[in-house]
């Protein structure tokens, strides 16, 4: 298999819809009200949030348009919100027409809930359309949800009408479909021969400095009184690059900086940005370091560095070329 996207998303999951929920609540009963009770009646308040949880799996307005029915628990149901009992809240709130209490029971329309999950299924629909339009390897043939939030209806409904043209698959266990591709992909990382970087790698280096391109404040001179620019982005790896698994990427040549110096630092960095110029950039994040020791003096002691994609790592490989001694560094990602 290749990969031909790199990792993409946004926060869309189920445990949104549970913040639309209590944020329905807040709405209703006031913020204020749900925050005391969340500190006073924590059990209560999580039964509240269970119970949600395991009911918003059934909502379905293509089955049912019948309100959707939650238990609310004794603490909430008897607190004095404003002066008022919760029936006359809800009575007084602009939800009068849509939402009713009798005993410990509430009755919410199923326009009510099903806008809970409006936000994270337009965001997920819109985003997969996204990545189907900017396929550059020809028609798709299907599109398959895994993760928790697949059992919902409102989404399996909203990505069929979306994408009609596609099979839309929702394997069993849909929610256990990530851990068990993990544990295959542990057994068998050969199954992928090809990954899409989701970051841009490189190291930091120094190079002769450009007025009014490089940034002032990092103008160096080295020992011969030549100005140089430090901190610069030294890519090896851009985000969005299709990577062939075990296979070296581009490899560079780098030189000390002073003449006596008997090491050279390689700090790892990895950012979303495709085309970072420094090191320093915003977004910017380092990894980790591979120190290389060089022997002699000059500037002209040389060092050849690549990176080697390994899938859930990098392998940092530098070669110091005058003596041939090879160094590595391995980056796991999953740690």
């Amino acid at each position: 298999m290749k990969n031909i996207y790199k990792a993409s998303g946004g926060d869309w999951g189920g445990t949104k819809v549970d913040d639309a929920y209590m944020k329905f609540l807040e709405d209703m009963l006031g913020k204020e009200t749900i925050e005391e009770f969340k500190r006073s009646n924590m059990d209560d308040y999580m039964f509240m949030i269970r119970e949600f949880e395991l009911k918003k799996r059934t909502v379905d307005p293509v089955k049912s348009v019948k309100p959707m029915i939650f238990r609310i628990p004794f603490g909430l149901l008897v607190k004095n919100i404003r002066g008022k009992k919760i029936h006359e809240v809800i009575k007084d709130s602009p939800f009068d027409s849509t939402v009713s209490i009798k005993d410990d029971k509430m009755k919410v329309n199923v326009s009510v809930v099903t806008n809970f999950f409006k936000t994270q299924v337009d965001a997920i629909v819109e985003h997969v359309s996204n990545l189907i339009d900017q396929s550059i390897i020809g028609d798709i043939a299907a599109v398959v949800l895994v993760g928790g939030f697949s059992n919902c209806p409102l989404l399996q409904q909203a990505m069929r009408t979306k994408f009609d043209k596609h099979t839309n698959i929702v394997p069993n266990d849909p929610e256990l479909a990530v851990l068990k591709g993990a544990v295959i992909f542990g057994h068998k990382p050969e199954l992928i021969s090809q990954r899409v970087s989701k970051y841009t790698y490189g190291t930091n280096k120094s190079a002769h400095f450009i007025e009014h391109v490089h940034r002032e404040s990092y103008k160096v001179k080295d020992e011969n009184g030549d100005a140089y620019c430090e901190h610069l982005f030294s890519k090896h790896i851009t985000a969005g690059q299709c990577l062939n698994v075990q296979k070296a990427q581009v490899e560079k040549n780098y030189l000390p900086f002073n003449s006596n110096q008997i090491a050279i630092r390689f700090p790892i960095y990895y950012t979303l940005d495709p085309d970072p110029m420094y090191v320093t950039d915003e977004g910017c994040h380092i990894a980790d370091e591979l120190e290389v020791p060089i022997e002699g003096s000059g500037l002209a002691r040389s060092v050849n560095v690549r990176m080697i994609y390994g899938g859930t790592e990098i392998e940092v490989e530098a070669t110091e070329v005058a003596t041939e001694k090879v160094h590595r560094l391995r980056i796991d990602f999953l740690s």
